[in-house]
């Protein structure tokens, strides 16, 4: 048996089965910690970090096997992205800045208006701002959508999608 590497949200759990033909075959999870029943065929697993669980397989014949996969827990990392800013103010917040942490990675951050043109595009690096400008002319204030595709420290790509408010 094989599993891929899971991804799961924070504080969810998985249920995982080993289907195997025949008799007189012998199972253990580990880490048995986060393994409801570490010698059952089927068991759930509730990781709160990014962690490998083993499989050792053993028949009574003297055969043995062992295989690994991830599970990567998202959410452990919270992105915050601004909704709202001022490119006018004076008190700060004149830009839309996200910075992700040191080891992720910036794809790439589109941000549209509300006819689906690109005003902003940003990518490879941890941090994107953006002044409220596309070819150097304030936008109007409204409401626009960015997509953001970035990599996490785990080599794990994902995409958020949300808007922005401008204010001026």
């Amino acid at each position: 048996p094989a599993f891929a590497d899971k991804i799961i949200e924070e504080n969810e759990a998985i249920s995982l089965t080993v289907n195997l033909l025949g008799q007189g075959w012998k199972i253990k999870w580990s880490p048995a910690s986060l393994i409801a029943c570490d010698t059952c065929f089927t068991t759930s697993i509730h990781a709160i970090q990014d962690t490998t669980i083993t499989i050792s397989l053993s028949h009574e014949s003297g055969c043995s096997f062992e295989t690994s996969f991830r599970i990567i827990v998202q959410g452990n990392i919270l992105i915050e992205i601004p909704n709202v800013f001022n490119p006018t103010s004076i008190e700060g917040n004149s830009n839309w800045t996200i910075t992700l942490p040191n080891d992720y990675l910036i794809n790439e951050i589109s941000i549209y208006d509300r006819w689906a043109n690109k005003v902003f595009f940003s990518q490879g690096s941890n941090t994107a701002s953006w002044d409220g400008l596309f070819q150097g002319i304030a936008v109007l204030p409204g409401v626009y959508v960015y997509r953001l595709k970035y990599t996490n420290e785990s080599g794990v790509v994902n995409l958020k999608i949300g808007d922005v408010t401008l204010l001026r």
